[in-house]
């Protein structure tokens, strides 16, 4: 194919590329069609083991619930033991940054009702004091 741009001619001659169709069929705005792929590229396997949300499933021809029960199965029976020490360090840092979030918004609290004090401001004051109770509750 013959082009120009700019005043200059030049000819473009595409490479054709071979393809094979994969075992894969797809749809795009409800038309089927195969999945094609360049000859030189290894066609995918149609089974393929998925993992969404930390539940594993399989797409493809075989493979059914039932053996997929079994592997999970499988999988709780082997955990190791270190899992639960994981969780507990995790619970132990979560409690501690909660810890700390609180104590942090004890001190923003009394530092903003020495400020209401300091400027008069009862309406504030009152605000305040409702809050610090709703803290203490916490």
């Amino acid at each position: 194919m013959k082009f120009s741009y700019r005043g200059s001619s030049y000819e473009n001659t595409s490479p054709t590329l071979e393809v094979t169709e994969g075992e894969i069929l797809a749809k795009y705005r409800g038309q089927n069609y195969k999945v094609q792929y360049p000859r030189h590229v290894q066609v995918p396997d149609v089974i393929v083991n998925l993992k969404y949300r930390g539940v594993p499933y399989i797409a493809g021809k075989t493979g059914t619930t039932d053996t997929l029960k079994r592997q999970h199965l499988e999988q709780l029976v082997n955990l190791p033991e270190c899992k639960l020490s994981v969780d507990k360090n995790r619970q132990k840092m979560m409690d501690e940054a909660a810890r700390m979030h609180l104590e942090s918004i004890r001190r923003s609290l009394e530092h903003r009702i020495q400020v209401a004090k300091a400027n008069g401001d009862e309406n504030l004051m009152r605000l305040l004091e409702a809050e610090s109770k709703q803290l203490s509750v916490c």
